[in-house]
């Protein structure tokens, strides 16, 4: 009989971790911060799947000329990947904007089926990236754009740091006033360096990532255009699940339950391995009521930027979080216009 049990609390362990939903974890864009993804994580976390996200260093940096897309890749690797792989734990790496930069290199070789050679039970089963740069081995961000130069609406100090003018048009066109100014106010200066150097190779050309990997095309985009975008996913030479969301570039403000109900759809797929890499989804906004529409009376809340659950002493230097509902879920439910009992 004691041997009996012996062998069930041997198979406990095993029986869990194969029931465990992964983690998502998000890399921010450029000049943004885990607090800029609330909305959209709180809605990701109210499915049931956790979540992980980090302020990349070369956002808010005091030494920007120290910041390197590589060095973003070796601390998104560290300090959220490497800790959820050692724990058993699988993952779901979505990317926005820049973040696909060091968020492709970062993953490299941390896939699902590399990870048993390492003695390793977790890994990243899919990629999903957000109106994000698709980098190809030793291209910057910078490299990609049309004349090699930066856009005009950005801010050049001079002292390696890049700032933002007209932001509220750029990022949050279609973004609430009151919403867009709180997200305004949470922006840091990005470092330049950052975004001239040379990307790594990106786990994204893996073939593992075949039938796991999807765009998500913001096709209001003011700041990445939307031509752009469907031109870096045909020259990446792989196939992915692409999905037109009628947004600007930031869905995750403006349809953060669109966005998150496809974000689950393709994890679904990524577990169950039924994507179909020449799938073309189209996410229609039809049921979803924009944040600050004429239909809600209430204001966004402050409490909306306020991360918590903070789990290591980096937290002060680079904004990790760790999500678990970052507002009280009242504010939540009035920031969504969904039902009291919701």
């Amino acid at each position: 009989m004691l041997f009996q049990i012996f062998l069930v609390l041997q198979f406990i362990p095993m029986i869990w971790t194969a029931h465990q939903p992964p983690t998502l974890v998000l890399v921010p864009g450029a000049w943004h911060s885990p607090s800029h993804y609330s909305l959209l994580l709180a809605e990701i976390e109210k499915a049931g799947y956790p979540t992980s996200s980090a302020r990349s260093p070369s956002c808010g940096s005091t030494d920007p000329y120290s910041q390197s897309v590589i060095g973003d890749a070796a601390f998104i690797r560290q300090n959220l990947l490497l800790p959820l792989i050692n724990a058993g734990k699988d993952i779901v790496l979505v990317m926005h904007s820049y973040g696909g930069c060091p968020g492709a290199m970062a993953a490299k070789g941390l896939s699902k089926a590399e990870m048993p050679a390492a003695s390793r039970k977790g890994g990243i089963i899919g990629l999903i990236f957000i109106c994000a740069f698709v980098a190809q081995e030793g291209q910057s961000l910078i490299g990609s754009l049309p004349g090699k130069k930066l856009d005009p609406w950005v801010v050049d100090y001079g002292d390696g740091q890049l700032g933002l003018r007209d932001a509220k048009n750029v990022f949050y066109n279609d973004v609430s006033p009151q919403l867009a100014s709180q997200a305004i106010i949470q922006l840091k200066n990005q470092s330049q360096n950052a975004l001239e150097t040379p990307s790594g190779p990106p786990a994204w050309s893996d073939s593992f990532y075949n039938g796991r990997r999807a765009y998500v095309v913001c096709t209001e985009d003011q700041a990445v255009p939307p031509i752009g975008q469907q031109l870096m996913i045909q020259h990446s030479g792989v196939k992915w699940d692409v999905a037109n969301i009628p947004t600007g570039h930031s869905p995750f403000l403006s349809q953060p339950g669109s966005l998150a109900a496809y974000i689950m759809a393709e994890v679904a797929k990524f577990q169950g391995g039924a994507s179909n890499p020449n799938q073309m989804l189209s996410i229609s906004n039809t049921t979803e009521i924009p944040l600050g529409s004429a239909e809600s009376s209430e204001p966004p809340n402050s409490a909306l930027f306020s991360t918590v659950a903070v789990p290591s002493n980096l937290a002060a230097e680079s904004g990790i979080a760790s999500f678990s509902m970052g507002m009280e879920s009242s504010n939540l439910i009035a920031l969504l216009d969904l039902p009291a009992d919701s």
